[in-house]
């Protein structure tokens, strides 16, 4: 089981936990969706800096391009036995450097936003209760652009790295979307692409060759060649396979098992499982790489845990609030 951090912990992991107090070189912003918050913490001391109050029920976190602002989504005011309350429709802008939030963005009838792609001056994110993808335009403060799945659940959402298409995962539908965004306005090309039971986690290469599909429902993944948008290729992943995220370099995937409480390491090129790291069950939620390629971060119950993926073990760990899940750093 993983120990909490210490001031030893700390010092053994010096060459990985280097950061300035004043001003720490990168950033962790967790949302925590059982108090409405978002917590932004040194990523090397792994202590919360500030807590910022956001919308109902906030899911997911997106970096704007100059990492400067955080983008935080608000799905759902979500009660325990009472289930959706209020669908949500807005957009927390959260700035990096004055640590507040300094806007929130108003959607409209666009409801239950959750999976986001930030992408030159525009913000891509799924609007689950619509059946679509949208898009805002940062700089005019509109919806500019927006297309429709036809199917439901469409809940996480990665972008090509020249912004040119997306793939949506649906849940109940047991299909990812491939939308070619192309020129706006102009046609878009929608294809539908047949995977296992329950996609909810997504990720995409650096290169954008290929996207990597979690099914919660079976325990695998799928392998999608973004140039056929075809399945290449399912593994064996866990027991509920449910984020997926590459290193920078691509060398390595990283899945996200909370109910096995694990991190599964894939040699992203073979295909192949590394090793199995234990989060301690019900932690591994959310998961990002951090640029060094060496440390991941998981977040899950009111956790985030820093892991050496060359060691593979934890290296710390801090509460930052009530169903942390979406996590970004800078």
């Amino acid at each position: 089981m993983a120990q909490p951090l210490t001031r030893r912990s700390l010092l053994a992991a010096a060459p990985l936990l280097a950061a300035s107090a004043q001003t720490p070189a990168s950033l962790l912003i967790v949302a925590s969706k059982g108090n409405n918050e978002a917590a932004i913490a040194d990523a090397g001391t792994l202590q919360v800096l500030t807590r910022i109050t956001v919308g109902d029920g906030p899911h997911e976190v997106a970096l704007s391009p100059d990492r400067r602002l955080a983008y935080v989504s608000n799905y759902a005011l979500v009660k325990p036995g009472a289930g959706l309350v209020k669908p949500g429709n807005s957009i927390s802008v959260i700035d990096l450097a004055q640590r507040k939030e300094i806007e929130r963005i108003d959607l409209g009838v666009f409801l239950m936003p959750h999976g986001m792609v930030a992408h030159g001056p525009h913000l891509y994110f799924t609007a689950e209760a619509q059946r679509l993808l949208a898009r805002y335009n940062v700089e005019q403060k509109r919806i500019d652009w927006a297309m429709g799945t036809g199917l439901n659940g469409g809940h996480m959402v990665v972008l090509a790295p020249d912004g040119s298409r997306a793939w949506v995962a649906n849940i109940p539908e047991n299909q990812v979307t491939a939308i070619d965004i192309g020129k706006v306005p102009g046609p878009t090309k929608v294809k539908h692409i047949a995977v296992g039971k329950g996609p909810e986690g997504i990720g995409i290469t650096p290169r954008g060759n290929e996207v990597w599909v979690a099914h919660r429902g079976d325990g695998k993944l799928s392998v999608i060649d973004t140039a056929s948008d075809s399945v290449a290729a399912v593994l064996d992943a866990g027991k509920l396979p449910y984020r997926v995220a590459f290193t920078p370099d691509g060398r390595r995937a990283l899945v996200a098992d909370p109910v096995a409480g694990h991190l599964v390491v894939f040699d992203a090129a073979k295909r192949e499982i590394l090793r199995r790291i234990d989060t301690g069950q019900g932690v591994a939620q959310g998961v990002i790489a951090h640029s060094d390629n060496r440390r991941a971060f998981v977040a899950g119950g009111s956790t985030v845990k820093a892991i050496d993926l060359d060691q593979g073990q934890v290296i710390g760990s801090m509460e930052v609030g009530p169903g942390a899940d979406g996590i970004a750093v800078t």
